[in-house]
């Protein structure tokens, strides 16, 4: 079917076109005199993989504000909904207007506290946090759904019939409001009191079934954080998405997920042939890997789907790495019992006896079965410092006869201060590295290469990640 997928700003043209690249689809390109970018592809909707970039293009709409057109839509409707490929049946504040339509608040329900700002995370629907318009939880709100249930109809009722009408309730059953991640930890007990974990305390649930039973209803208890059971696992809530046909899953009570990384997720699938400037990601199939905070895979994935040969993944959420094992099924990036992604549920402190531990273990006497690592992925926020002195020591012990290894450092910098004379790179990240290899004695020749922007964090703080090749 033809479709077009409308932009409004020139720069987005590269983001847009190596996400449509990921799913071998070359874009027609027409430019309008009114400043508007339409791409224009002709794709079969009913393929599970089209659907799948159906729903990486939704997401991307929160943050980008496109337009997706068919061909036999009726108009070009400005906030159009595709889910899966299929329209919107009704918009939120319609449903929401005929719904109460006589409700004496209603105006100002509509005016002031309905948001259709929204990310479909099956089975969730997961609405935007807004202390402004605080969408089913504001005063009002509270007092409108106690009216309904007051006029015989049941609070659940009316969630059920939103998602059936304005979504597809056959993918969707939950919904809650999304909140900001706490910087402290109070609530867990679990020695994170900066929340290093990046623990989603603060979600809300609005609708649907979110425990298997009462014992979960609060996820505060120490030991379901640090040491979740089989029996744990299976009676919590997950949810996935598809990002550049990659299949990644969590539960959304215990881990966190970013959907703004989707950019640096599909910079990693860019191989040299299709790469548009520079290539941060070169001699990934083949080669080894190190994930030093890998979350639910958010990285790791994408190297498997780029055939690394080994990938090692460390994280001290026990979540997180039930969440990445999940996806290793679902996207069968481990077959005829050939094991190429190892996790391990601790501090990438570890990681220099585990990688040593597995050489001894694993590896023989042939070449080929060595440890070449040429990837180093180090992937918090807001520093991975930590992990910087780490990444040399695992390019001088365990990259074999490789000639270059590249680290990803992730930070968060303001936009005056990632490059310069002055900036983050010169002034603290080179003179850090130099210091390290002072310590531990080696003499490599250090090369920042590239600086990917990658989102914002908070006003002029971007997540920014530091392409840096060692070269021995």
């Amino acid at each position: 079917m033809p479709t077009q997928i409308i932009l409004k700003d020139k720069q987005l043209i590269k983001k847009y076109k190596n996400i449509l690249n990921v799913y071998n689809i070359k874009p027609k390109i027409i430019i309008k005199t009114n400043s508007l970018i339409i791409l224009e592809i002709t794709i079969d909707e009913s393929t599970s993989a089209n659907k799948d970039l159906f729903v990486t293009l939704e997401n991307s709409n929160k943050d980008d504000k496109i337009e997706i057109v068919h061909d036999n839509s009726p108009s070009k409707i400005p906030n159009t909904t595709i889910i899966t490929g299929h329209r919107q049946k009704i918009k939120l504040a319609e449903f929401i207007n005929l719904y109460f339509h006589d409700n004496e608040h209603l105006t100002e329900l509509i005016k002031n506290h309905v948001s259709t700002k929204y990310t479909l995370y099956p089975p969730l629907i997961l609405f935007n946090y807004s202390p402004v318009k605080q969408m089913f939880t504001s005063e009002l709100w509270e007092s409108v759904l106690s009216n309904c249930h007051s006029n015989g109809v049941n609070r659940d009722s009316f969630f059920k019939k939103l998602i059936k009408n304005c979504f597809d309730d056959s993918i969707y059953t939950h919904i809650a409001i999304n909140q900001p991640i706490l910087e402290n930890d109070s609530k867990t007990n679990i020695n994170d009191n900066k929340n290093l974990w990046r623990k989603p305390l603060n979600i809300r649930p609005i609708y649907g079934s979110f425990w298997e039973t009462e014992e979960y209803a609060s996820n505060n208890s120490p030991e379901l954080w640090k040491s979740p059971t089989e029996r744990d696992f299976t009676n919590a809530f997950w949810c996935h998405t598809v990002q550049n046909g990659i299949y990644q899953s969590w539960a959304p009570f215990f881990t966190m997920f970013s959907r703004g990384n989707v950019k640096e997720k599909a910079r990693i699938l860019i191989t040299t042939k299709t790469a548009e400037g520079n290539n941060s990601y070169a001699d990934i199939e083949g080669n080894d890997v190190v994930d030093m905070y890998c979350g639910i895979g958010y990285f790791t994935l994408s190297y498997l789907k780029r055939n690394c040969n080994r990938i090692f993944c460390f994280d001290l959420n026990p979540w997180s790495c039930e969440g990445l094992k999940r996806a290793l099924l679902k996207n069968k990036f481990e077959k005829d019992d050939k094991k190429r992604c190892y996790i391990f549920n601790e501090s990438n402190e570890y990681c220099l006896s585990e990688l040593e531990n597995y050489e001894k273990q694993f590896v023989n006497n042939i070449d080929t079965s060595r440890l070449r690592i040429r990837h180093i992925n180090m992937g918090l926020l807001p520093t991975s410092e930590a992990s910087w002195e780490l990444a040399l020591k695992i390019v001088a012990k365990h990259s074999y006869e490789l000639p270059i290894v590249t680290l990803h450092i992730h930070e968060n910098i303001h936009i005056d201060e990632i490059e310069g004379e002055n900036g983050f790179v010169k002034c603290k990240l080179l003179p850090k590295l130099k210091n390290y290899q002072v310590t531990i004695e080696n003499n490599f020749k250090v090369n920042v290469t590239h600086a990917e922007k990658i989102k914002t964090y908070a006003p002029d703080i971007w997540h920014v990640c530091i392409d840096v090749d060692i070269i021995k």
